[in-house]
């Protein structure tokens, strides 16, 4: 899953927080946040979430593509 922090309806963090709050499959699904403001996300989740990782928004495309292909090789 690859999601925006700050969304028209919920935070990325509720987002999250929704997809994983049964005991599905998506409890182990790895989050990607495309977020220019990764300090303060990390500081918000506080270790709740495993796997989750970041990106920052002004890295370049191809960051995004090396995580999605150690997810899906």
């Amino acid at each position: 899953i690859i999601t925006d922090h700050h969304m028209p309806e919920v935070s990325g963090i509720q987002f999250v927080g929704e997809v994983r709050k049964d005991d599905g499959l998506n409890n182990a699904t790895p989050v990607v946040f495309l977020t220019a403001m990764q300090a303060e996300v990390e500081a918000e989740i506080g270790g709740l979430y495993p796997e989750v990782y970041f990106i920052n928004k002004v890295d370049e495309i191809q960051s995004i593509l090396d995580i999605i292909e150690k997810y899906i090789s």
